[in-house]
């Protein structure tokens, strides 16, 4: 697991969201992190599928950005379609193996316990990661909207929150 140690001038939040849980949490996040973060530090927010792999490996690459994903699972262990495109890119096995070394990150799944594939995308998706070489400043975090997702979601916002702001 990677450490909270470096500077972060850079926060990229991506969402993959079916039925916009997944998009209202990074859209909190990003206003969150916007306002009560330093001015120099660069917060964007968007889809997942905005993104591609060429981009992913310079702007994703640098010891000062944080990349911060929320993304849910639809069906039983899919990806939303705001994120299909990413997933298929990503998960190409022809892909340098260290494509993400210098990728620090923080996953949060959101699903469904009463689907057999809980949190199956944001699973597969931070093990990708991993495999890439990217490092993860948390571990995995797994909300579920059967019991309610703000008992996950907040404390893990408020995490990333306090270790960004600048005191």
């Amino acid at each position: 697991m990677a450490t909270w140690d470096a500077i972060i001038d850079r926060v990229c939040i991506y969402y993959g969201s079916q039925t916009g849980n997944a998009e209202e949490i990074a859209s909190q996040l990003y206003g969150e992190l916007f306002d009560g973060t330093d001015s120099s530090i660069h917060v964007t927010c968007e889809k997942m599928n905005s993104i591609s792999i060429d981009s992913v490996a310079t702007l994703w690459n640098n010891a000062s950005t944080l990349v911060v994903i929320t993304c849910s699972t639809t069906g039983n262990g899919d990806f939303p379609d705001n994120a299909e495109k990413f997933w298929r890119n990503i998960k190409k096995r022809t892909i340098a193996n260290d494509l993400l070394h210098n990728t620090r990150f923080a996953l949060l799944g959101l699903g469904d316990t009463n689907y057999d594939k809980f949190c199956n995308a944001g699973k597969r998706l931070h093990k990708r990661m991993i495999e890439l070489g990217a490092s993860s400043v948390l571990p995995i975090t797994c909300a579920d909207e059967a019991t309610g997702l703000e008992e996950v979601v907040e404390p893990w916002m408020n995490t990333i929150v306090e270790k960004i702001s600048i005191p």
